[in-house]
């Protein structure tokens, strides 16, 4: 058959900073390990640490470090959306987050579940507009953000191929998407966030796609639909669909105004 698109209408700069801790440790004795402590080869003190610093857009940029634990599976929770990552080599992960709340409070949970804690206060919150999916498994979705009328693959069209410019987003010039996750992870949560100025919000249509596969065709599949109200609260939605048959495979579901417009868009 040929491949097509299913319509549903629904309703409803971190090496820096481990290179300075290192030279801290190592040179000047900044850092000691409490006596008996077990350091890492770099000679850090074991245990997680999170740092929750506020950036531009209401966005929060995570630091988190176990030095002893590299490559490790983390679970990182902010106002009830989870998602999985994995620290790399060096014990290190980094990221920037849309925040949905201020005072923005996270909990970071490790593969011994340890968990450490960061909140970052956001002067500019209420300046933007944020939506989000999120979901578990190997589902593939993908949030689309069309700009002032733009088609697929036009200029406008923010999604995870082009997912715009945050430092841009945070000026008020367009949108930008994060992508959070690792799909490899198991049990594997992720997410997908777009942001923009709150302004610019009744001029963008949403759609969400969940591509058809082996994995996914003639089962129910589950997700949530998040979006912020113009005064800040923070709404949840469930999704619940069952995919096309098993020959729809290589086709998309097409979610079409997935979220709440009547309380998104700004009065």
């Amino acid at each position: 058959m040929a491949k097509g698109r299913w319509i549903l209408r629904w309703a409803g700069p971190s090496y820096l900073l481990l290179f300075f801790l290192i030279c801290a440790g190592s040179a000047i004795g900044g850092i000691s390990p409490a006596q008996g402590q077990s350091v890492s080869k770099f000679g850090l003190p074991c245990g997680m640490s999170i740092t929750a610093t506020a950036m531009p857009g209401a966005i929060v940029a995570l630091d988190i470090m176990d030095p002893c634990r590299p490559l490790a599976a983390l679970d990182i929770m902010h106002a009830g959306l989870s998602f999985g990552a994995r620290s790399d080599a060096m014990g290190l992960l980094t990221l920037d987050f849309p925040a949905f709340e201020t005072p923005a409070f996270f909990t970071v949970r490790g593969p011994d579940g340890t968990e450490a804690m960061a909140m970052a206060g956001l002067s500019d919150f209420r300046d933007f507009a944020r939506v989000a999916i999120a979901w578990e498994g190997n589902l593939g979705m993908a949030l689309h953000a069309l700009e002032g009328g733009a088609g697929f693959g036009a200029p406008g069209h923010i999604w995870q191929t082009a997912p715009g410019d945050s430092a841009d987003m945070a000026k008020g010039d367009g949108g930008a998407l994060s992508v959070l996750g690792d799909p490899k992870l198991t049990p594997s949560w992720q997410a997908q966030i777009y942001t923009t100025s709150r302004e610019r919000l009744n001029d963008i249509r949403f759609e969400v796609d969940i591509p058809i596969t082996a994995d996914t065709c003639a089962r129910a599949v589950r997700a949530t639909a998040i979006h912020l109200t113009p005064d800040g609260a923070m709404v949840s939605q469930p999704i619940l669909v069952t995919m096309p048959p098993c020959d729809g495979i290589g086709d998309f579901l097409v979610l079409q105004n997935p979220f709440d417009t009547t309380t998104v868009a700004s009065d």
